[in-house]
């Protein structure tokens, strides 16, 4: 039968076929692109990004606060840090925690921690303390990094203040040289905490040469170059930073750092046009609110891209990208995980059209392969719903003192190469033109606001209240395709627990995403 020219089908065809158009000119206008080659996913994460200070150390990094920091600044403070590290712990290769504001001390702290050989942990200062007290305890850090703002949360947490080092203290007379420490590739770089069944976060840990690869990826596919200036909207405690902050670092580009926690979104277009940015980078969600702030006379002149993650796109989202945004700016929605990193991908530009509610989850990124698996582990017939498992030499290395979760989640290769595969809880659907489609989870896992959040973490912290005898969780569309939670509670006999205390209980004791809107 013959498609129809705007029939769903062909329209589908007409998606996959402009996929490498769309991508292809998705430059900056002055284009500057260097190609990340392979072999430079073969050292350290300081040692390409001080390859970028070598090439040019007067060029921009970071903006924080209307504060700007060239590479060399940037440098120089982190290898101030980095000895001042040692100094405290030692050589071992341990966690460093990261207690600072979101911008520039996050960022300098990461680079300074990469440098002595540690694992960087970043925690939210935002969070509560229940919360970044278990993860600091969890991730057995030897030390926390923090500055005179955050000290007194800082102190709270460590057992004692040896254990503490304050940034703002650090003397200009220690030495700002690289210390070019032998890292291998193969050295842990961070633990980023998600939300896990058990009631507690489980921290995902990965290699340096694993997150380079990444970064490899994300560079060679969107063009970025030293030209590019990137947001950093994401709090560096989740996945979705690692983009922004080794996407611009590693590639000589300006990084500029906006608090939407603390600030808000009403001054997030004036901001993005004073500070010309060409990269945006958010879920959509902050998208969506972004989007209820504008006035409609804003003007974007220089924004090349908008990349999605984290959630599902609603088709409604095209139609502000098209109305709000130049003609040349490509909008770019990546599906992944903390254990996976990208592993789909769809290119979108003024002429797509849409057919469906929502974005299409896209296609295949390489070296990522995605299989759709039956509950024996064994590949489902074509066109039939199986359990999402991703295939990659580049996998995170586990969970962080978790084997048993490890084993569970991540298999050898049965095929026996050195790839593994990573189970993912989602199952999915590939039509015919090798698009996914997402339907939903096997477990009781849902994506609120771009943060996954485990439904039993959720009624394990309920359970924790003295007068809640038994709970359940249950999320629910929201009508703007996402979902809130709504916490259901048994009380002890003689008990009489209200909703404000059990608000007041979860702000408390987990971060603002994972707290239920309705008690029942």
């Amino acid at each position: 039968m013959e498609n129809k020219p705007n029939s769903p089908t062909k329209l589908d065809e007409t998606l996959r076929q402009r996929q490498s158009i769309i991508a292809d000119r998705c430059y900056h206008p002055q284009n500057g692109f260097v190609p990340f080659a392979r072999n430079e996913i073969e050292q350290s994460v300081n040692g390409r990004f001080e390859k970028q200070v070598a090439r040019d150390p007067n060029h921009l990094a970071v903006v924080t606060e209307g504060q700007q920091y060239t590479y060399d600044q940037l440098n120089r403070a982190a290898n101030r840090l980095a000895r001042l590290i040692l100094a405290k712990c030692g050589a071992d290769s341990a966690p460093v925690a990261l207690l600072l504001e979101h911008g520039m001390p996050t960022v300098m702290a990461i680079f300074g921690a990469l440098k002595a050989g540690k694992i960087y942990v970043a925690l939210d200062p935002a969070f509560p303390e229940a919360r970044t007290r278990y993860i600091v305890a969890d991730s057995q850090a030897q030390l926390i990094v923090t500055n005179t703002a955050n000290y007194a949360a800082a102190a709270a947490l460590a057992q004692d203040e040896s254990l503490l080092l304050n940034i703002d203290q650090i003397s200009a007379d220690v030495a700002d040289d690289n210390l070019n420490l032998d890292i291998s590739p193969d050295s842990i770089a961070y633990i980023i905490y998600t939300s896990g069944s058990t009631g507690q976060p489980k921290g995902v840990y990965q290699s340096h040469r694993n997150l380079l690869h990444n970064i490899m990826q994300y560079t060679n596919t969107l063009h970025l170059s030293p030209l590019d200036r990137l947001t950093l909207l994401y709090s560096c405690s989740v996945n979705g930073s690692l983009r922004d902050i080794f996407g611009a670092l590693l590639n000589g580009a300006s990084l500029h750092t906006f608090d939407v926690k603390t600030k808000g979104l009403a001054d997030l277009a004036q901001w993005m046009q004073d500070e010309a940015i060409t990269f945006y980078h958010s879920v959509p969600t902050v998208f969506r609110h972004f989007i209820d702030s504008l006035m409609g006379g804003e003007t974007f002149p220089h924004l090349r891209l908008i990349r999605f993650g984290g959630e599902r796109v609603p088709a409604q989202y095209i139609n502000w990208y098209k109305q709000f945004f130049p003609d040349h700016c490509i909008l770019y929605a990546g599906m992944g995980a903390t254990e996976t990193s990208t592993t789909r991908q769809c290119f979108i530009d003024k002429e797509t059209i849409i057919h469906d509610s929502v974005v299409p989850t896209g296609y295949a990124v390489a070296e990522r392969p995605i299989l759709l698996l039956d509950e024996n582990g064994r590949p489902v017939p074509e066109g039939e719903v199986g359990v999402i498992t991703v295939k990659s030499r580049y996998l995170a290395l586990g969970y962080w003192r978790r084997p048993d979760l490890t084993q569970e989640k991540f298999y050898p290769d049965p095929d026996g190469s050195d790839a593994r595969l990573y189970v993912t809880g989602d199952l999915g659907r590939i039509l015919a033109d090798g698009r996914l489609i997402h339907m939903g989870r096997e477990d009781a896992q849902v994506k609120i606001r771009g943060h996954r959040v485990e439904l039993a973490e959720v009624e394990q912290t309920l359970l924790k209240h003295p007068g809640v005898k038994e709970a359940a969780v249950a999320a629910h569309p929201n009508g703007q395709n996402g979902h809130y939670l709504a916490a259901y509670a048994v009380v002890h006999p003689g008990e009489n627990v209200t909703t404000t205390e059990l608000h007041k209980f979860f702000k408390n004791n987990v971060p603002d995403y994972m707290m239920p809107t309705a008690f029942v």
